[in-house]
């Protein structure tokens, strides 16, 4: 589909052309060309005329028009974190053969693939059909983002206290945007860098969130 054919004749004592391409089309050029645009067995022929009126009607081919491969895909996310899945979701017709290109080096032939992205960063998908005619169809680039994960530790000023003592919670982290402090007694905080003063005795384990 949507491939040109050219005709040329081999003819003499020939002064007009027509060139009937089977659907219903015609040409008068010398030289012809047409494009199929849909699938299916076609018997083009070629009216030759002279100047006297003489005419003779010439069928000597069939054209075989293939489908092409066609459809569309989805992401189930495209914007994501690092190390996370996104599944790849086809609606094809007329395919036999796919390739995922991931944008990332990485490619598939699966039908639905997983995949998840090593680093951070914005990645470009498509997706190359191909059926058994040869017929090939690359369907439009999507974007992926994939945003980098926050990563890291913290450190307590003093880890065997006294009641009523007051502890020093410091983060060293990288890729952060927001904090929860959980003091692991009930008690949260969205400071960056956090303070407790625990008042009862007991073992606490404190954690951190980075988001």
């Amino acid at each position: 589909q949507n491939d040109t054919v050219y005709f040329s004749p081999s003819v003499v004592n020939t002064d007009y052309f027509i060139w009937d391409f089977g659907n219903g089309i015609v040409s008068t050029d010398t030289f012809a060309n047409h494009i199929y645009q849909d699938d299916g067995s076609y018997y083009p022929s070629l009216i030759i005329q002279n100047s006297s009126g003489c005419q003779k009607t010439i069928n000597n081919n069939i054209i075989t028009v293939n489908p092409i491969p066609s459809g569309e895909y989805f992401l189930s996310d495209s914007i994501v974190c690092q190390g996370e899945y996104i599944n790849f979701i086809p609606n094809i017709t007329n395919t036999d053969f796919i390739t995922w290109n991931f944008g990332d080096g990485n490619t598939s032939n699966i039908l639905s693939p997983q995949h998840m992205f090593q680093s951070d960063g914005i990645f470009y998908c498509d997706l190359i059909l191909e059926n058994n005619f040869g017929c090939k169809k690359v369907n439009d680039y999507k974007q992926i983002i994939v945003n980098p994960v926050p990563s890291g530790s913290y450190a307590a000023s003093n880890t065997n206290i006294c009641q009523n003592d007051t502890v020093y919670f410091s983060p060293s982290v990288v890729n952060t945007d927001y904090f929860i402090w959980d003091f692991g007694n009930g008690i949260v905080s969205t400071d960056t860098f956090a303070s407790h003063i625990y008042q009862d005795d007991g073992s606490y384990y404190p954690s951190l969130i980075i988001q």
